[in-house]
C-alpha cells in the first residue's frame, strides 16, 4: 500500500523537539496532531509554539495571519488513538529511552493505518541491528 500524499502529521511528544516539529509542519500547511500523555504537556507545547510565532512576528518573519493559520492546523490531544489513526506520518519525539520507544512502537503498529509512515526523532540511541529487535 502506498501513500499518495501526506496531509496529516502526528507528533508524539510535545516537549522541545516535538513542539518544534509540530510548528514547522503546521507552518508548512499540514494538519498536525500534537500528542502527549498529559494535557498540561500538550498545553505547554502549544503555548511554546504560540510564543515562537509571536517572536517571529516581532522579527517581521511571520504575520498575524500566518500565526493564526498555523495554530488552527494544530490539534493537541492526549488520546493516542485519536492522534495516530488519521495520520499519514507519525514522528515520535519522546525521551531517549529504548524500552519506552519500543513500547510506543508496539502501540503505533497496532493503531496506525497500514500506509502510515512511522519515524523517529532519535538522535542518541543506536539504530544498529543489535537494538532493532528491542523496537519490535
Amino acid at each position: 500500500m502506498t501513500i499518495k500524499s501526506i496531509e496529516t502529521i502526528t507528533i508524539i511528544g510535545a516537549g522541545t523537539m516535538g513542539h518544534g516539529i509540530a510548528q514547522v509542519a503546521a507552518q508548512a500547511g499540514y494538519q498536525v496532531f500534537l500528542y502527549d500523555l498529559q494535557q498540561s504537556y500538550v498545553d505547554r507545547g502549544c503555548a511554546a509554539i504560540a510564543a515562537n510565532l509571536d517572536a517571529g512576528i516581532a522579527r517581521g518573519k511571520v504575520t498575524g495571519k500566518q500565526k493564526a493559520d498555523t495554530l488552527a492546523r494544530i490539534r493537541g490531544v492526549t488520546d493516542l488513538g485519536e492522534a495516530v489513526v488519521p495520520a499519514d506520518l507519525v514522528i515520535e519525539a519522546i525521551p531517549e529511552d529504548l524500552a519506552l520507544k519500543g513500547a510506543l512502537y508496539k502501540d503505533l503498529s497496532r493503531l496506525a493505518r497500514e500506509a502510515c509512515i512511522l519515524a523517529s526523532n532519535t538522535s542518541s540511541l543506536s539504530r544498529s541491528e543489535e537494538h532493532t529487535s528491542e523496537l519490535q
